[in-house]
């Protein structure tokens, strides 16, 4: 369905006869708002806010649609009036009958939109819709608001279009990429450019890269989805404007945030398990700090979106570790751990959480009555007295 935004604006300009130059200056706010649909399609919402002298331009040529005597090489000629906009053109105003006239025309065609954005605006549509009009999964219906300015005026148009995208795996595909044209330094279209961009998956689609260049961009992956997003940000000037760009890569279903999620915490589990093993009756003070380590860098990478490959390799370098420090701690014999108190509360929940603390045997002296203790289990021993220095010899 078309929308048209309008309004009882009043105030209204006098249109020129001859049409406005499109140069000198202009704004563009462009927000882009992507996401994965039914699994094998992206729904794109584009919204372009124009001010300045190509908002000018717009306005006189709505009220000019349908109007024969315009040059051959004018964008408005090659759009069809109707009845209404015979009745309306030229009246010094921007009526809704023009305005959905336009729409009727950038909806009905791909091309059409296609070739007014790239002749009439100055943008390419396929960098900035993601692909071009005619290689959308359905055609792209746009909506126009004059936000209830209808006269001869620079204020903001806002040009809101809707499209679908196939999802093509392991293909590069682009969030926006350079979409204006070039344009001559002197006299150029557009001056500024704002940016604020968005493209969410869903729980079983997700990237297998990201990339970008002349614009910041985050990269975040929860369970439920992954997004790549940019913040509003504005280009000024020639050299702002010549780079920016976010483009994706689309992967299997082994990327999505799901599985990469269960794969990671396969290794996880694997790693940990196997540390625990080798650890079984050793001090475990190494386990338990390469396992704070080896979970930090899985929610690090998890969460920060690392590539699959990446995320991967750095979960096997952490958890290679967790087994090296595993091995190469010594060793605690339950003896030792019944004659250091530290080493006895390292080395006794490895034998049994909970156990109950086994209990040191003593002998009295013969001599003193001074009570000594026994660490040890091997037979015979001897003990000495640190009462009056006796040895005794235990079978």
């Amino acid at each position: 369905m078309l929308a048209f935004g309008g309004g009882s604006g009043s105030g209204y300009g006098i249109f020129p006869a001859d049409e406005p130059l499109r140069s000198g200056g202009s704004q563009i706010s462009v927000k882009i708002d992507a996401e994965v649909q039914s699994g094998d399609r992206i729904h794109r919402t584009t919204q372009i806010e124009l001010e300045g002298p190509m908002a000018t331009w717009m306005r006189w040529g709505l009220d000019n649609i349908g109007n024969d005597s315009l040059d051959s090489l004018s964008q408005w000629r090659k759009i069809q009036g109707s009845s209404s906009t015979e009745v309306t053109h030229n009246n010094q105003q921007v009526d809704s009958s023009e305005v959905q006239a336009l729409e009727t025309y950038l909806s009905g065609r791909a091309s059409s939109l296609k070739q007014f954005m790239f002749d009439g605006l100055m943008l390419d549509s396929g960098r900035l819709l993601g692909v071009e009009p005619i290689e959308a999964a359905a055609a792209p219906t746009v909506s126009i608001d004059v936000n209830d300015d209808y006269g001869f005026s620079d204020s903001t148009i806002t040009i809101t279009i809707e499209s679908l995208e196939n999802i093509r795996v392991g293909e590069k595909s682009v969030l926006f990429d350079n979409f204006v044209r070039p344009q001559a330094s002197a006299t150029p279209f557009w001056t500024e450019l704002t940016i604020d961009a968005r493209l969410k998956t869903s729980m079983m689609v997700g990237t297998a890269a990201v990339d970008g260049s002349g614009i910041d961009y985050s990269h975040k992956r929860f369970i439920y989805t992954e997004t790549v997003t940019v913040s509003k940000t504005t280009l000024v000037g020639e050299d702002a404007m010549s780079d920016y760009r976010v483009a994706y890569v689309i992967g299997s279903l082994a990327h999505s945030p799901l599985v990469t999620l269960l794969q990671s915490f396969a290794m996880f589990v694997a790693f940990t398990f196997l540390a625990r093993k080798l650890t079984k009756d050793k001090p475990r003070v190494g386990f338990w700090l390469t396992s704070v380590l080896f979970a930090g860098v899985w929610g690090y990478s998890y969460f920060f979106a690392l590539p699959l490959v990446f995320m991967l390799v750095a979960l096997g370098v952490a958890g290679v570790m967790m087994l090296a420090v595993a091995v190469v701690t010594p060793k605690i014999s339950l003896d030792d751990a019944l004659a250091d108190e530290a080493a006895y509360f390292t080395i006794m929940p490895s034998i049994g959480i909970r156990k109950k603390r086994v209990k040191i045997p003593v002998v009295k002296c013969p001599v003193c009555a001074d009570k000594i203790a026994v660490r040890t289990t091997k037979r015979p021993v001897r003990v000495r007295c640190d009462g009056c220095d006796t040895r005794l010899k235990i079978s």
